[in-house]
């Protein structure tokens, strides 16, 4: 009865044996049901420039790009798990920077590493569609909205880069990742990873020079007895500094005194190779205002730095009037030639 006993009990411990053996392999399979991550296309902004204005201010966030798109054709061919999966999103940085609006509809902005750029602040938001079904932002609360069945999913993926204010300039990079997975009950049957790159370089909203960068005056000669005396003004010659300009530009400018660039009247200092003294140049602006002399600084609120023009959203092309004329600057002149210089410096604020 022992020995019975005995072969009874090795018998149940083979066959226990074997079907552990039987439920592993089970297990092993089921997980290699599909093939090794593939690629996503890289969403590639390219070289991103900011500064000529692409968005109004929205909770302190501003479209630095237009929207990317990806899209695929039965992403998930290669993994053959049967039935209705969830769709996930899977970043590598999920930290919520603020919220963007656009067209009615709220898209939380994700935090994007960037080299570079003067420590800009950028964000990232996107947007998808499965199936060709509506475009909807992307929210980030696990898994997506509509579940799909793998073996057949189309998909769109958009995204568009925001910087946050206040903006700083600069080049710079950025990287980063996501992944797109179906989940069933936890289980990520399937994982596509992808990219977002690109660089960008922040610039202030700036206006180009028409005008030539260096212009001559030659005033028509005059005769002392036109003066009358200190203070005197006499002649005139006008002339146009014509600038081109991005959105939304506040132009100011400052004029400096090139032959002494402490001064700050109204009359420029003689420079050499001149004969003539008791006389100098002034300039008016805008017809009739004179102007002071100051530092060669863009700095906003430099010395005599004043208002030029503000350009509309559109952008456009503004002109800068300007007369240049003799004045008497002592009692006694001595006739001959004079000579003189000015620089113009731009600020845009």
């Amino acid at each position: 009865m022992r020995e019975i006993k005995m072969k009874h009990c090795k018998r149940w411990r083979a066959r226990s044996a074997l079907l552990a053996t039987l439920a592993l392999a089970g297990w092993l399979q089921e997980a290699h049901a599909c093939a090794p991550d593939a690629q996503l296309p890289a969403l590639d902004f390219g070289e991103m420039v900011y500064g000529t204005a692409q968005g109004s201010v929205v909770n302190e966030l501003v479209p630095m790009s237009e929207w990317v798109e990806i899209s695929g054709d039965k992403v998930f061919t290669d993994c053959t798990l049967s039935g209705e999966h969830s769709v996930a999103w899977i970043y590598s940085d999920r930290s919520v920077v603020g919220t963007y609006l656009e067209d009615g509809e709220s898209y939380p902005a994700l935090r994007v590493p960037s080299v570079g750029g003067g420590s800009a602040k950028l964000a990232i938001v996107f947007k998808r569609s499965y199936n060709d079904g509506p475009m909807k932002p992307i929210k980030f609360d696990g898994a997506d909205y509509e579940s799909v069945v793998p073996a057949s999913m189309r998909f769109r993926i958009m995204a568009r880069i925001l910087i946050q204010a206040p903006i700083t300039y600069g080049r710079g990079s950025l990287s980063y990742s996501y992944h797109l997975a179906v989940i069933r009950g936890g289980f990520h049957g399937k994982s596509h990873p992808g990219r977002v790159a690109g660089n960008f370089e922040l610039r202030a909203n700036t206006c180009a020079l028409i005008s030539d960068e260096t212009l001559y005056v030659t005033l028509d000669p005059v005769a002392a007895s036109e003066f009358e005396g200190m203070g005197g003004k006499v002649g005139g010659r006008e002339i146009d500094l014509r600038l081109r300009c991005d959105p939304d530009v506040r132009v100011h400018a400052t004029m400096t005194d090139a032959t002494s660039p402490a001064n700050r009247t109204s009359t420029l200092s003689l420079a050499d190779g001149s004969t003539a003294m008791g006389v100098g140049f002034e300039i008016l602006r805008n017809g009739n205002v004179p102007v002071f002399f100051g530092p060669d600084s863009s700095v906003i609120g430099a010395e005599n730095q004043f208002h030029v023009a503000d350009i509309p959203a559109s952008g456009g092309e503004v002109v800068l009037p300007l007369t240049v004329r003799y004045v008497q600057t002592e009692p006694v002149l001595i006739p001959g030639e004079l000579y003189a210089r000015a620089t113009i410096t731009f600020s845009y604020q």
